[in-house]
């Protein structure tokens, strides 16, 4: 991969990175405001989703 190609893909990957975090602000915002969700409930949920993610099996990874 050419070095301006994997310039393009960084910067590619810095705005979906910013992105996320924006749905996430939106999502949590939503949640607390909107749903009376409780803080410790959205916490406990995005550290589930990062756990299940954790352990995942890593998709590079293949068993034949």
């Amino acid at each position: 991969m050419a070095n301006e190609e994997l310039d393009g893909l960084r910067a590619r990957l810095a705005a979906r990175q910013s992105a996320c975090w924006l749905r996430l602000d939106d999502a949590a915002s939503e949640l607390w405001s909107l749903h009376s969700v409780p803080e410790e409930k959205i916490v406990a949920r995005v550290r589930e989703t990062i756990e299940r993610e954790r352990s995942a099996p890593d998709p590079d990874f293949e068993i034949s």
